[in-house]
């Protein structure tokens, strides 16, 4: 009976030993990859986003999906990753990590071209072997919270992919770091073994390109006397950059009244009657977009009040801010403001309309509008739909 006891007992010892040594070495193999600043981090391509459960355990939303979904908004608006690839489970109907993550995403301003589902990521070592194998990537940044990415970084390491990692907060209480503690030396010690055993994923299967955008920077130009300007940068290739001036807002007011006595008072970006020539900028922001929104408070003359003018004021800013995403790397060139006849109508020009689209369409199915509108987006690279508001006007305000 000792005998077995002091075998148990040398069995367990053997078994902590080994745990601990492999959680040592994934721990080491991150060294000098993890990133807990943006600002830190080295730009990559591809942000791998790993999948987790919405929804927490206790029926609240999880924290870690909460935390990994604004670390890869924060990664690429700082221009840190150009798409991203959604790597989760989706191993039956009601279940789907990478949607889930990317509607998500979407919402936060990410257009959904950008982004890229793996729905076979089962275990984080399927995760960064699919993106090896079957989407065809050798450097990308890992995104997820830091026991997780020195997990992953380690699988990395042994698949000759190399990654670095940005973490995630971690805001989760004492006894679920504590759980999750335990949990993580167990899961590191079955990664090793799946390296040194030569593990396979569930699936592979056919390859899937991931097509990434051409490399986009934005700078500040002070020596233009009209002020500060955002430079554009597409480059083309190796040896190519094409740069596109994106104009600093100013705004004319023109105020009319025709025959019938009936008002109107348009606000426009009169910068961009600048730049109406500027072809590459046209093609960047090649769709018009309107939106036309009911005031409601108006009076016999079909004029908003004060107070509605103001409250339509607010919400068209804030549709416009939306709209842009960023407003050092815009989505969308505000164009005009018009009000006539108990509407009011703003058009823009848009990069990417699926953004507008995306954010416009969610307000409706929500029903939450401060004032009712509908819209539209067409195809405009020569900017025609927008020469009324290009040409030349006199000016009631500057």
């Amino acid at each position: 009976m000792k005998k077995l006891f002091k075998i148990f007992i040398l069995l367990c010892l053997i078994g902590i030993a080994i745990v601990v040594w492999c959680s040592h070495i994934v721990v080491k193999s991150s060294r000098g990859k993890i990133f807990d600043n943006v600002n830190d981090i080295p730009c990559n391509d591809v942000g791998l986003l790993l999948g987790t459960n919405p929804i927490g355990r206790t029926g609240r939303p999880n924290i870690y999906y909460v935390h990994r979904i604004q670390a890869v908004v924060d990664l690429y608006k700082a221009g840190k990753i150009k798409v991203v690839l959604i790597s989760g489970d989706n191993s039956h109907r009601s279940y789907n990590e990478p949607e889930y993550m990317k509607k998500d995403l979407v919402s936060k301003g990410i257009p959904a071209d950008r982004i890229f589902l793996d729905y076979a990521g089962f275990r984080t070592f399927d995760s960064m072997i699919r993106a090896q194998k079957v989407f065809g990537q050798n450097s990308f940044t890992i995104i997820s919270q830091e026991f997780h990415n020195q997990r992953a970084l380690y699988i990395c390491q042994h698949l000759g992919i190399d990654a670095v990692a940005f973490n995630a907060k971690n805001t989760i209480s004492r006894y679920w770091r504590i759980r999750m503690y335990f949990r993580e030396k167990l899961a590191r010690t079955k990664a090793v073994l799946d390296i040194l055993f030569g593990k396979k994923p569930h699936f592979l299967g056919d390859p899937i390109p991931i097509t990434i955008p051409k490399d986009t920077i934005f700078q500040k130009d002070t020596t233009n006397n009209m002020g500060l300007k955002d430079l554009f940068h597409r480059k083309r290739d190796k040896n190519e950059a094409v740069q596109i001036t994106i104009p600093e807002e100013s705004f004319d007011l023109i105020e009319s009244t025709d025959p019938k006595g009936a008002k109107s008072l348009i606000m426009r970006n009169a910068s961009l009657k600048q730049h109406q020539k500027d072809t590459l900028l046209k093609q960047v922001f090649g769709f018009y977009c309107s939106i036309n929104l009911d005031y409601v408070n108006v009076d016999e003359n079909n004029w908003p009040t004060s107070e509605e003018f103001s409250i339509m004021q607010d919400y068209t800013e804030s549709i416009d801010q939306a709209l842009k995403v960023q407003p050092d790397h815009p989505n969308a060139l505000f164009v005009a403001r018009v009000t006539y006849n108990g509407v009011c109508q703003v058009v823009w020009m848009l990069n990417n309309p699926e953004i507008a689209i995306e954010y416009l369409d969610g307000i409706i199915a929500k029903g939450n509008q401060i004032r009712e509108f509908d819209y539209s987006i067409e195809k405009d690279p020569e900017w025609k739909l927008i020469d009324f508001f290009l040409q030349d006007f006199p000016k009631s305000n500057t």
